[in-house]
């Protein structure tokens, strides 16, 4: 977990997803082969019209 006052990079994978949409997103990304290497510490869903935001758990 991020250290409380340390910058912490984010990236956005994907916007304007339908939340019915996300689990076809992620299993898009999981297949994708990557040359990053890195750590997710997290995963929330970010509505920007209502300007409010989810954690998202896994099952």
């Amino acid at each position: 977990m991020p250290s409380a006052g340390r910058w912490t990079p984010r990236v956005t994978l994907a916007l304007r997803l339908a939340p019915e949409q996300l689990g076809s997103a992620v299993q898009v990304l999981a297949s994708t082969p990557r040359d990053l290497v890195g750590r997710v510490s997290g995963l929330r869903r970010w509505d920007g019209d209502a300007r409010r935001a989810w954690t998202v758990e896994p099952d």
